[in-house]
């Protein structure tokens, strides 16, 4: 009898669902009807409505955080009536957001976020001179973060985001960095995923996609090893030598060229015809087409692939409230990633009590959206090569890499927790503090030149205000502070930037130490008819300083509970 071992307790003691062993799990997919009970239940609406206006607009900036996405202060506030006491202008949040995620882009304006993107000209042609981001090779790596970016809340940016996350688990990575794969391997998955998800394809029909494509026999490169892989990535089994043995023997009929012949899947002229009995001689096998549909259709892979993502989203949870939100999901009847993402994104386990290192990109790109950063301002590392600078090019002290936080690129994909070594964390802290926070004008608005196409087909450069966070247009050509950014006391500001960069509020200890810094130490505040205000032209400056000290706090770099 051959020992198959769970990869871990969370499998092993879950009860088993899903459809009939062997066969690839067919289903309406989407996330329509589907509703999770159990430990795994949402955070209700009421639930959300009762909490406090902070603490709403931490669970909302937790929640889009996640998918790396923000909510500005302005958006959620009403900031023109003040931050003493504010009042809530984005109410029933909670169901807004949940609203717009399963909510498609209309079509034509989809396209023209692509269009502007890649900088397609009338008849679809790329043309480099609009484009409002520049991409080198790697592009397949950086354009779904510059979509995510550019697209607005909605099912659109999220099926980019769920796609681009996948391709980064141990499940799906592409192993960028192996010699026998390239670029074009990492196109093909992620495009798979986006749109597999898109069209609701199941967990399953996507994981029955991907066994035998090239992209994965480019990772797996022999049979044995690709029998042995398959069992690990999508059941969680270990210890299956015997089994990973027959099937190699069933998918012995493939094999990959050398590098000479381009590293191509190509087939023997003698395929295998005697039976071979796997899992404990529960599955009889001949094929490697009939061991992808064992595998597919296994049991194991929605509680092996909803583990996966839990591992991610929920770190630093105990192994019994990872398994009980595997169990609470799974026994729920989740098909699609879809299901499964939007289970553990919605509940109250994760809104409420989950506290995680946070990932570079949900906080330097969630920070991108409550900055009001616009690409057209171009600044230094924050500019149209701004996600290139993040996935693909070392040269830059952006690059994720340089955080043990590879795109696509390691055959592990990446790790289940974020890398908080030393050097791995340094260089986190340092390229969010130096090219973003303290890079004051990457995200304070301003006047910029954007080439357009005219209905003669010719491209002129076009002036035009791009609006920041603290300036906006002035109505004669330029910019100037926004009103309701002149308008706050100099500690409303401070407070609107606390809650821009951490969604809460300076503490009165955090207040006073700063209003003292600003005004004795730099100079930035000055008293006029007995009250004390911002100095002209300062309001970008402390920004700058106040964002320096948010970039020092441990919980800057936390995805945090709400309580």
């Amino acid at each position: 009898m051959k020992t198959v071992v769970a990869l871990t307790s969370l499998l092993a003691s879950l009860v088993l669902v899903g459809c009939s062993p062997g066969q690839p799990g067919g289903g309406s997919g989407g996330s329509g009807g589907f509703e999770v009970t159990g430990y795994a239940a949402p955070l209700t609406d009421s639930e959300y409505n009762s909490l406090t206006a902070e603490q709403q607009y931490q669970v909302l900036n937790k929640l889009l955080g996640t998918i790396y996405k923000g909510m500005p202060v302005d958006e959620f506030f009403n900031v023109s009536a003040g931050l003493t006491n504010p009042q809530v202008q984005f109410t029933d949040g909670l169901r807004n957001i949940r609203t717009a995620l399963r909510t498609d882009m209309d079509a034509s304006a989809r396209a023209a976020i692509d269009a502007s993107i890649v900088g397609l000209d009338a008849e679809g042609n790329e043309n480099t001179q609009l484009a409002i981001y520049t991409f080198d090779e790697d592009r397949p790596r950086s354009l779904p973060l510059a979509r995510i970016v550019e697209y607005p809340v909605s099912r659109d940016a999220y099926v980019e985001w769920m796609a681009y996350f996948m391709a980064n688990t141990i499940l799906f990575s592409p192993a960028l960095e192996y010699e026998t794969t390239d670029i074009v391997n990492v196109q093909n998955v992620y495009r798979r995923l986006a749109i597999g998800i898109q069209n609701d394809l199941t967990v399953r029909q996507l994981v029955a996609q991907q066994l035998p494509t090239l992209d994965r026999w480019r990772v797996s490169r022999s049979p044995q090893n690709h029998a042995l892989e398959a069992y690990e990535l999508y059941l969680g089994l270990f210890d299956t030598e015997e089994d990973s043995r027959e099937g190699g023997i069933a998918c012995g009929d493939l094999y990959l060229t050398d590098e000479d012949e381009g590293y191509l899947l190509a087939r023997t002229d003698f395929p295998n015809t005697t039976p071979q009995y796997i899992l404990d001689d529960t599955f009889e096998i001949t094929t490697c087409d009939d061991f992808h549909a064992v595998i597919a259709g296994h049991p194991l892979v929605i509680p092996r692939v909803t583990e996966v993502i839990i591992n991610y989203m929920m770190d630093g949870r105990t192994i019994t409230d990872r398994l009980n939100m595997v169990e609470s999901i799974v026994g729920s009847g989740a098909e699609t990633f879809e299901e499964i993402i939007t289970a553990i994104l919605f509940s109250r386990e994760y809104l409420m009590n989950t506290e995680r290192p946070e990932s570079y990109e949900e906080s330097f790109m969630a920070l991108l959206s409550t900055l009001k950063w616009d690409v057209r301002h171009n600044r230094d590392q924050v500019d149209d090569q701004i996600f290139d600078r993040l996935t693909s090019n070392p040269n830059n002290t952006i690059y994720l890499g340089h955080m043990g936080w590879h795109s696509m690129d390691l055959k592990i994909g990446r790790t289940p927790f974020v890398p908080m070594d030393a050097l791995s964390f340094s260089n986190y802290h340092k390229a969010i503090r130096e090219e973003l926070l303290r890079e004051h004008e990457a995200y304070r608005g301003a006047m910029v030149t954007v080439n357009m196409e005219d209905s003669n087909g010719n491209i002129n450069g076009v002036d035009m205000v791009a609006e920041g966070l603290i300036f906006g247009d002035d109505g004669n050509g330029g910019v100037e502070t926004l009103q309701y950014i002149a308008d706050l006391s100099p500690q409303e500001y401070v407070d609107l930037l606390f809650l821009t960069g951490l969604a809460r509020r300076a503490t009165s200890v955090e207040m006073t130490d700063l209003i003292d810094y600003l005004d004795n130490v730099v100079d930035h505040l000055v008293v006029s008819n007995g009250n004390l205000e911002v100095r002209d032209g300062r309001h970008d400056d402390i920004a700058q300083e106040v964002m320096d000290y948010l970039s020092r706090l441990p919980e800057f770099y936390y995805v945090k509970t709400v309580n």
